[in-house]
């Protein structure tokens, strides 16, 4: 098998995985419910357990397919935090997107209506920022900022060690 064969082999192997995860969080949806779903919940709890056993078995053959033509899985280099607070970040440019005179091209808006989705927006917003807050490095190697004493999301630096400035 050349580079080329190893190449095609491995993006397959890759693609396939990215449509598990993506029947995962269809799967995962349902007990969080979000507001813009695109698919009606038929699914009965075996559903769930039947697809991780299948899913699993899947991702075995994957492996041992890749291992047996000796093309090497690429080590994850991105870590979950940080997806997450990129993600996070995104969503509150969107809505800060929303605001102002950004609407004015799709006609007038009603003051009333402007100010509603304004306070609206902000709440929202709010909210992203206390969660993004959540998983913001705190340190130079790459910690997470820790639970609020309160136990609300938000940067905390880690208690110190003795010796440590």
């Amino acid at each position: 098998m050349n580079a080329g064969h190893q190449r095609r082999v491995a993006s397959t192997c890759q693609h396939v995985e990215a449509l598990l995860r993506k029947a995962e969080a269809i799967l995962a949806g349902e007990e969080s419910q979000p507001p813009f779903g695109q698919v009606v919940y038929d699914l009965r709890r075996e559903h769930q357990e039947i697809f991780q056993d299948y899913a699993g078995q899947v991702r075995r053959l994957l492996r041992a397919t890749l291992a047996r033509f000796g093309i090497p899985l690429p080590d994850p280099s991105i870590p979950a935090s940080r997806s997450i607070y990129v993600h996070l970040i995104g969503a509150e440019i969107d809505l800060e997107e929303l605001g102002g005179t950004r609407l004015e091209g799709y006609g007038h808006l009603p003051p009333e209506e402007s100010r509603a989705l304004a306070l609206a927006n902000q709440e929202v917003l709010g909210v992203l920022k206390d969660l993004r807050r959540f998983f913001t490095p705190v340190e130079a190697d790459g910690g997470l900022a820790a639970a609020h004493p309160s136990g609300r999301p938000g940067p905390v630096a880690p208690p110190r060690q003795e010796g440590q400035p």
